[in-house]
């Protein structure tokens, strides 16, 4: 099933607009005082779109993978030095390799390679204040990876992917039978 790409927001930062004009502050680069939700904004595809990231307890114990709410546990992430953590706990992001150019995002405790992240203010479709996180590169720049979502196994997951061949969001995951 192909769903487009999102903006993955962090829930607990938005914010009412300002006098009906949304007001764009500073770029985080690395990272907020706070744990917090990550949420799904997609408003193209409603069966998606609002809902919470989850997360689910696999393999060796305190090894989770991230997927959309109803599924799995609420959880609440920490963002500090470009990472993304489990709040309250030593399991930070990485990617879990599945066979295809999308990367499926994982927590585990001391990965050999974490998901960096970087995060900026925007405002969303209805003119609110919101903090959008964008995945970044091997070497540590944003502009060529993004988040997606896919539905494997009966389950909508959190993957990473890159960006088309010409720089652009392709606003899917790739097909999976």
């Amino acid at each position: 099933m192909q769903l487009p790409t999102l903006i993955l927001t962090v829930a607990t930062l938005l914010f009412p607009a300002c006098a009906s004009a949304c007001v764009v502050p500073f770029i985080v680069l690395n990272g907020v005082n706070y744990a917090f939700r990550l949420q799904v904004q997609s408003p193209t595809h409603p069966s998606i779109d609002g809902r919470y990231v989850n997360f689910v307890g696999v393999g060796t114990p305190g090894d989770y993978r991230s997927v959309l709410a109803p599924a799995g546990a609420a959880m609440r992430v920490g963002f500090r030095d470009k990472k993304l953590s489990l709040a309250g706990m030593k399991h930070t992001a990485y990617l879990q390799s599945g066979g295809g150019s999308e990367q499926r995002v994982s927590f585990v405790i001391a990965p050999s390679t974490p998901l960096q992240v970087m995060a900026r203010y925007a405002c969303d479709e209805n003119d609110k204040q919101q903090l959008v996180l964008v995945p970044l590169d091997a070497a540590g720049e944003s502009g060529g990876k993004q988040f997606c979502v896919k539905k494997k196994a009966g389950e909508y997951g959190l993957y990473v992917k890159p960006l088309d061949d010409k720089g652009e969001i392709s606003n899917q995951c790739s097909k999976h039978r």
